[in-house]
């Protein structure tokens, strides 16, 4: 899936701000996209030097085996959610929900 956002080349981006306004930044390129009479910004992205290798291949045993490895993936800095966290989260979601609203009866 990455491959895809990140494959070498030209890619093109805006910004938006949090009311809906687009705007393109004064740091990248901005050109016309694609003979169209839009502007975005432009950045070109160089081809990889090295594969991130995030499966690591078991070797001494019969069949190899792919392992993987967090602390050599993209996943590394990720940590678990506590309990109190995740109940915050769902605490949050409910708050605009339209479930309650719905639901007859014992709420619990």
């Amino acid at each position: 899936m990455y491959a895809n956002y990140f494959s070498p080349g030209y890619h093109f981006f805006y910004f938006v701000w949090d009311d809906g306004k687009i705007f393109l930044s004064p740091n990248y390129d901005v050109c016309r996209f694609k003979n169209t009479n839009i502007f975005l910004n432009r950045i070109y992205v160089s081809p990889s030097i090295d594969d991130f290798k995030a499966v690591h291949l078991v070797k001494g045993v019969e069949d190899e085996e792919a392992v993987f490895m967090k602390d050599r993936s993209v996943f590394r800095e990720y940590k678990d959610e506590s309990k109190v966290y995740l109940k915050k989260c769902f605490e949050e979601d409910m708050a605009f929900s339209k479930v309650l609203r719905f639901m007859k009866g014992d709420v619990d």
